[in-house]
């Protein structure tokens, strides 16, 4: 018998159901359909999908038409899985519970609503979906590391010469360390080249969402200190504060939300940035329901805006006179900073 991290050769089976654990959904759903249409794509790889694709937010709209338009394809998709799972299509290949396992845990929604109860029962087989992806990526203790705040095992990994930016079994060692709050790692990361702009996960995240969407303070202050943007984008063109405003009312409130929400205004994070459909934070507030932050995020909103510092008018108000001043001499000038830059990174 193999053991653990010990299976060959993949069949054609596994290596679909780690292309969909792999899966960049910056890249939208037409990879995923090609999967699920594969006649060896097995109910694991179909449950994985779903569950990724979050498909407890569909829950609160009645028909197709009231979905937004950034989330269309997604239901569609959703949709998709659902027929197909409850008419028994996908064979059982790979043991998968989506309850339990840590990618789709999370997603699980505390009411079950419309959703079909076939797409809550485990899937069977031979083979565990954590020993397919250990055989596949065979780094896992280096994420489990940054999540731990190891940092001696970390800082020996970093010396074997790794590319420090790439994907391990679908999740980047910065980010764990950054939602498991443990700044030193993050600190070190940094040092050794990490880019916190990067984004993984099924919701497109940098590191400075991970981060707030975790309520690590302390990482975001370190990340600020070394340059990011609070306002930084995401996928669909979001930020930290539409994640936070983009809540279950009864969530936000229980997890500290509230006091979070604040702190990202207070930390500089702009109430009206818009994402890619157009959408302030408080306009996603008001669409899920979340009263008590649309009241939050209204009331910031109506604020008047900071004046802009000395030093940091935006280019497009300097004179073009001032544009074609001679350089500043060192000995007796300082030339005034830039102004700090945006993020224009869209989601799809």
């Amino acid at each position: 018998m193999p053991g653990a991290h010990e299976v060959r050769p993949l069949t054609r089976t596994h290596e679909l159901f780690l292309a969909a654990y792999h899966h960049n959904w910056d890249d939208g759903p037409r990879a995923l359909l090609r999967i699920l249409d594969d006649a060896a794509c097995d109910r694991a790889t179909a449950l994985l999908i779903y569950w990724l694709t979050k498909p407890g937010f569909y829950q609160q709209f009645s028909s197709p038409e009231e979905v937004p338009d950034f989330a269309r394809r997604d239901h569609a998709l959703v949709r998709t899985i659902e027929e197909r799972v409850v008419a028994d299509r996908y064979p059982d290949v790979i043991a998968f519970d989506p309850t339990t396992h840590v990618a789709t845990a999370g997603a699980i929604p505390a009411e079950r609503g419309t959703i079909p109860p076939a797409m809550f029962r485990p899937s069977q087989g031979d083979l565990g979906a954590d020993d397919l992806l250990g055989h596949k990526v065979g780094e896992l203790k280096i994420l489990e590391a940054c999540s731990a705040g190891r940092l001696d095992e970390v800082s020996a990994w970093v010396k074997t010469g790794p590319d420090i930016n790439a994907k391990i079994d679908g999740d980047l060692p910065l980010a764990c360390a950054a939602r498991a709050g443990h700044v030193e790692v993050v600190r070190f990361l940094l040092d050794a080249g990490a880019d916190p702009k990067k984004r993984v996960g099924g919701a497109g995240q940098n590191t400075l969402q991970w981060a707030s969407v975790a309520g690590r303070t302390d990482v975001i202050r370190l990340l600020l200190e070394r340059g990011m943007n609070i306002d930084i984008k995401g996928q669909w063109s979001r930020t930290a504060l539409h994640d936070a405003a983009f809540c279950d009312p009864a969530y936000w409130l229980s997890a500290g939300m509230e006091e979070h929400t604040r702190l990202l205004l207070a930390m500089g994070a702009d109430p009206h940035a818009k994402d890619v459909d157009g959408k302030t934070p408080l306009a996603l507030a008001e669409m899920i329901g979340n009263k008590p932050a649309a009241e939050l995020l209204r009331a910031a909103m109506a604020a008047p805006r900071p004046a802009a510092k000395a030093g940091k008018a935006p280019a497009a108000k300097r004179t073009a006179k001032a544009s074609r001043a001679p350089a500043a001499k060192p000995a007796t000038t300082t030339a005034a900073k830039p102004a700090p830059k945006r993020s224009k990174s869209r989601g799809t």
